[in-house]
């Protein structure tokens, strides 16, 4: 059975190796999809020890929150997200923002991610955000249609260039 909690400092090590899995996988399929995007994806060899700086700090801040879906004492997917400041020119100030959602392939279609959904959304609604964003490849029609299915909606598109 899964059980969803949480995640404490003490989470990192366990998160970091779940954040690698989810980046190789993802990176894997979007390089598939579009070989345009290998230099944008390239990490720098560090990358591993700065995530895991990145995300003790976040876990140690109010405005952050990881949380884990466990079965057993394995955990199986996560869902991290935390409060950033809007650009000062519009009336919504801060806005929720949903970093990584993964869950583990084996247990994909359970609705763990809906489950962790649901939970940081209570997060925000605790700390008054109003609106939430999120970042989502178009070479990824199932992690977008899933996001619509939450109600979130297309705002924008980003495109980048590289410069020869």
């Amino acid at each position: 059975m899964v059980t969803y909690r949480a995640a404490t400092i003490k989470d990192v090590e366990e998160l970091s190796r779940l954040w690698t899995e989810f980046i190789e996988e993802h990176d894997s399929f979007v390089i598939a999809q579009n070989p345009r995007v290998i230099p944008l994806q390239k990490m720098l060899p560090e990358a591993p020890e700065v995530h895991k700086r990145f995300l003790s700090a976040q876990l140690n801040s109010k405005d952050s929150i990881a949380y884990l879906a466990i079965d057993g004492d394995v955990i199986v997917g996560y869902l991290f997200a935390g409060i950033r400041d809007n650009i000062p020119i519009y009336e919504i100030k801060k806005t929720g923002h949903l970093y990584d959602l993964y869950v583990k392939k084996k247990y994909r279609g359970q609705r763990i991610s809906s489950r962790l959904f649901a939970m940081v959304t209570e997060f925000f609604k605790q700390k008054n955000i109003k609106m939430l964003s999120l970042p989502v490849y178009n070479d990824k029609p199932d992690a977008h249609a899933i996001y619509k299915k939450w109600g979130f909606f297309d705002y924008y598109i980003e495109m980048r260039k590289e410069l020869e």
